[in-house]
């Protein structure tokens, strides 16, 4: 029922750079672990998790993640990813929580790592969460993203009222993010849901987006 997931906006809109599916990010174990050790993570004391010398300390490799009690699927998503990173030597705790405590300790940016769900937008902007303006406390740039170029990207996104235009910025916005990882993107659902009452008869879809019709906003 999901796709791997590649942009903030969604994968298949015509704001993503629909080229990263040739490079998505894989699966693999083995690459993992070399690169861990590249970077000199590895288990010293055969213990079976890996560790690393921080200032001067010798530090496990544990952190605790942070979900949601009202996101179902996440918290099923992260059991899975805490047993493959334990198969890496890596130790993850799930940390489930009411959204109002977890949203305050967002805010505060104490936490090692949350598992979020997004939902998209028609007419996406990426400022509120992206740009380095809202690192601050009580802005949406939970994980103190910066990039200077998607920076400059997002004011001219803002400025830009031609919507193909305005695609184009978004899309390089969303192929610098991915290439940054600042989120790991998962999976989206793979489907649409879109309701009628029976009571209600329209030979068109009723609502009328501003620049483009349902379908040719989504869909390929």
């Amino acid at each position: 029922h999901y796709i791997q997931a590649y942009s903030p906006f969604g994968s298949r809109s015509m704001f993503s750079d629909q080229s990263l599916k040739n490079e998505l990010i894989s699966f693999d174990l083995k690459k993992a672990i070399a690169t861990l050790k590249n970077n000199g993570w590895k288990d010293s004391d055969g213990d079976n998790i890996l560790d690393n010398v921080i200032d001067g300390k010798k530090t496990d490799f544990k952190f605790t993640v942070l979900v949601s009690a009202a996101s179902e699927a996440s918290s099923k998503m992260m059991v899975v990813f805490k047993e493959d990173l334990q198969k890496a030597g890596i130790i993850m705790d799930i940390k489930i929580m009411e959204w109002t405590s977890l949203l305050k300790i967002l805010k505060q940016r104490n936490f090692d790592a949350v598992a979020l769900s997004w939902s998209g937008s028609l007419n996406p902007d990426p400022y509120a969460i992206w740009h380095s303006d809202n690192i601050k406390e009580g802005g949406n740039n939970f994980v103190s993203y910066k990039n200077i170029e998607v920076d400059t990207l997002i004011i001219e996104a803002k400025k830009e009222f031609d919507i193909k235009k305005r695609a184009e910025l978004l899309k390089k916005i969303n192929r610098l993010i991915y290439k940054d990882q600042p989120y790991t993107f998962l999976v989206e659902d793979d489907f649409y849901r879109v309701g009628y009452d029976a009571k209600i008869n329209s030979e068109k879809w009723v609502y009328e987006y501003d620049y483009a019709p349902f379908e040719e906003m989504w869909f390929e």
